[in-house]
């Protein structure tokens, strides 16, 4: 029962976040940076879904956190953690739902 809980909340998170939150991010840094974000946030989710197949979710978040605020840091785009773990929490809503 408190898995499928977990699952819901998670869901509803997941919604909130795309539907309110990604809406505030692109009127507060502009239309082309958030694409281009959006954009490296999503390859790298899928970058590392595909290479850390058999570790747990949290470990995957992590590394994706590590590696796309590397990746931004090269392009010089500075973005506070908790808008890019929302991102990476879009992402991988999108992805999973695109896989369905």
């Amino acid at each position: 029962m408190s898995d499928i809980l977990t699952v819901i909340i998670s869901v509803i998170i997941s919604v909130l976040i795309y539907f309110i939150g990604l809406p505030y991010l692109v009127k507060t840094l502009g239309q082309d940076r958030m694409d281009t974000i959006m954009q490296i946030v999503k390859n790298v989710v899928y970058s590392i879904e595909q290479t850390l197949r058999d570790v747990d979710g949290e470990v995957k978040k992590q590394e994706a956190m590590k590696l796309a605020k590397e990746i931004l840091g090269s392009l010089k785009i500075e973005i506070d953690d908790k808008m890019l773990d929302m991102l990476i929490e879009s992402a991988v809503f999108l992805m999973n739902n695109s896989f369905r």
